[in-house]
């Protein structure tokens, strides 16, 4: 099959394998929004058991355009995206290295915030044909940043859809948590300072 065919490849041959089988710029798109977002606990996060070098990533399909003979990745559990752009918001999810980064020889390795075990991405012969497109991810990431998240365009939208939601935050916060305890939804000022925080993230993010 085609997974055998990638398997069995040369360096060169995966990269090639990457533009037969994949829309590279559909590809280069989405790994620039997964890096830039922090979707840390995503397909470029490989956990490893601590007692052994049996090291898997998660949380994503593979969907097969059967039409155009194409395969599309499609993420999800993306809850934690931009949570660890300003600081780490815990100490598992982080990857610890930066796009195409190879550290401590593809052994699994801990980090000093971490004793859960994680390999570098990279290691990985599907991510490393990735990251051989380095002027197509470069133009991707430029792309992004410039047109998309932008702190005009994407604050805007924030602020935007924020408005819309916040009158249902507001009555749901009236009528569960009346008592000021044992919250039964998201009250007012939590969902304000959450607000807040993505647009700190975001405004990060975009340069």
């Amino acid at each position: 099959g085609i997974s055998d065919e990638l398997q069995k490849s040369s360096e060169a041959e995966a990269k090639a394998w990457v533009k037969k089988y994949m829309d590279i710029n559909t590809i280069m798109a989405y790994i620039a929004v997964d890096r830039t977002i922090r979707h840390d606990d995503g397909p470029f996060h490989w956990y490893c058991d601590n007692n052994s070098n049996n090291c898997n990533s998660h949380n994503f399909y593979w969907f097969e355009d059967s039409k155009n003979k194409k395969l599309h990745m499609v993420p999800w559990d993306l809850d934690g995206a931009f949570d660890h752009i300003i600081a780490n918001a815990n100490p598992i999810t982080p990857i610890a290295d930066k796009w195409g980064q190879i550290s401590n020889n593809c052994v699994g390795f801990s980090t000093p915030s971490s004793t859960l075990k994680q390999k570098s991405a990279a290691c990985d012969k599907l991510t490393a044909a990735w990251v051989a497109y380095k002027t197509e991810y470069e133009n991707a990431l430029k792309l992004l940043k410039s047109k998309y998240l932008t702190n005009d365009q994407a604050l805007t939208k924030i602020e935007k859809w924020s408005k819309l939601i916040e009158p249902y935050i507001k009555e749901a916060d009236d009528f569960y948590n009346v008592q000021g305890s044992n919250f039964k939804s998201t009250n007012l000022t939590s969902w304000k300072n959450s607000v807040g925080t993505l647009k700190n993230q975001v405004t990060v993010a975009s340069y």
